[in-house]
């Protein structure tokens, strides 16, 4: 199960919340971002996912922050479609190593990466050695779950084994979460 961190939010539940945020109707908001009322009535039902131009006239119209703005476009997204030679990739999967310590005080730290790990194909981890960048990735990869289609995978201290789990998700256009023991 995924954590809240990384719990998909429904973008018809998103767009009604914003809207009713900013004290709008549905026909004050298609009016505002130019749209339909039969439009808006459809992405609030969940019967159709926006296009990027509808996207962006609804963030417009909404004026969200910048984080109100990734959380929306991460919600816009279809889901993944499967397919057939995908599950080579999910065979790979290997699972997270136990941790020896219990993870304190990183919450801030945990929550930005688990937004950029959700809004971002790679992110990279940089900093002095005994830092824990390890340690934060494997606790951003356990709370994942199973947000990503094809799960996550540990690949210990081997970047050519990481970089081809990334080449071979890309080369399917699907997601991939890595955690590497050589941050």
């Amino acid at each position: 199960m995924a954590s809240p961190l990384f719990a998909p939010v429904a973008f018809a539940e998103l767009l009604r919340r914003h809207r009713l945020a900013v004290g709008l109707t549905q026909e004050a908001l298609a009016e505002r971002a130019g749209l339909s009322v039969n439009g808006i009535q459809k992405l609030e039902a969940g019967g159709t996912h926006p296009y990027r131009d509808t996207l962006r006239r609804l963030v417009q119209a909404l004026e969200l922050s910048a984080d109100e703005t990734a959380a929306f476009q991460v919600a816009a997204q279809p889901p993944p479609r499967m397919r057939a030679s995908a599950s080579r990739v999910a065979d790979t999967r290997l699972d997270l190593p136990v941790p020896l310590t219990s993870f304190v005080g990183r919450e801030r730290e945990t929550r930005d990466l688990a937004l950029l790990v959700s809004t971002t194909r790679l992110v990279t981890l940089t900093g002095v050695g005994g830092c824990g960048k390890t340690r934060l990735a494997l606790e951003v990869a356990r709370l994942a779950g199973e947000a990503f289609a094809h799960g996550r995978a540990w690949h210990p201290r081997d970047r050519d084994t990481a970089t081809n789990h990334h080449a071979d998700c890309r080369a399917q256009g699907q997601p991939s979460a890595v955690a590497s023991g050589q941050l």
